[in-house]
């Protein structure tokens, strides 16, 4: 983590944070030069909790979908949202805070 937002805090190179690299890919900003992946930071988990569930930045959209603890949680509303959700291919690498920082029509859940 520290490694990450070390890299995106540097000056002297325009650099965008990526896990599903979907914003990235739709957007090609020409002025970026690198990009960090965070994909390996641990960031992608599902956890119930006595409070509710916890759902990790990079956890993508079909994980989400599949996991039994989502469907029982709030009458499987976030369940229902994730199946309407663009394509198998798309939920499959999209994650959920890329889809809550840069939501898009074709893909907003939030």
């Amino acid at each position: 983590m520290a490694e990450a937002l070390k890299l995106v805090s540097r000056n002297d190179v325009k650099s965008e944070i990526v896990a599903g690299g979907s914003y990235v890919t739709i957007t090609q900003n020409p002025s970026l030069e690198a990009l960090v992946d965070i994909m390996g930071l641990g960031l992608g988990y599902i956890r119930e909790e006595k409070k509710g569930l916890r759902i990790g930045a990079t956890t993508i959209v079909q994980d989400i979908l599949e996991s039994p603890a989502v469907a029982k949680f709030a009458s499987g509303i976030l369940t229902q949202a994730c199946s309407t959700f663009a394509s198998r291919t798309i939920r499959s690498s999209v994650t959920i805070g890329g889809n809550c920082l840069w939501p898009r029509p074709w893909s907003d859940i939030t």
